[in-house]
């Protein structure tokens, strides 16, 4: 197995260039990778200062636009977004970054007030990501962070 040769970097490799968005691993150890080795990553990620997301699958890197398919906002995660992208274009739901994943939001904070307690608050989060069609995972108090696990077509 060979090593990339430049051009074949730059049209296959995956693209991340949006301003505050890192990847895990990180491109200078993906760009080490053979082809083949692109195309199931383990542990893959993008993360941003509002959160980030991991796929619980390998995930197929080769000519992804991630600065197109990948949204993190405070809000929650947008993985191949409806307004940019026909159905045609994405994996199959439950595979590549169409797969299970964990997504994690920071800023989420519990405002001490005398109308709720954190249990309800905490019932509050899983019952949003029940609806929208998440599993809860974890609420750091602390850091404020929800944790979900989602399931493909988010």
């Amino acid at each position: 197995q060979e090593l990339w040769t430049p051009g074949a970097i730059a049209k296959f490799f995956p693209k991340l260039t949006k301003k505050g968005y890192r990847m895990q691993p990180p491109a200078d150890f993906l760009k080490t990778k053979v082809f083949e080795e692109l195309r199931e990553v383990q542990r893959f990620a993008v993360e941003n200062e509002f959160g980030s997301i991991e796929w619980e699958t390998p995930v197929d890197l080769i000519g992804v636009d991630l600065n197109r398919a990948v949204s993190i906002c405070p809000d929650g995660v947008e993985v191949f977004p409806r307004c940019l992208y026909d159905d045609e274009e994405k994996p199959p739901r439950g595979s590549g970054l169409n797969g299970p994943a964990i997504v994690s939001i920071r800023g989420i904070r519990f405002a001490d007030s005398n109308s709720r307690t954190m249990e309800e608050f905490v019932d509050e989060l899983k019952e949003t990501c029940q609806r929208i069609g998440a599993e809860f995972v974890e609420y750091f108090f602390g850091e404020g962070i929800l944790r979900y696990r989602i399931f493909g077509g988010c």
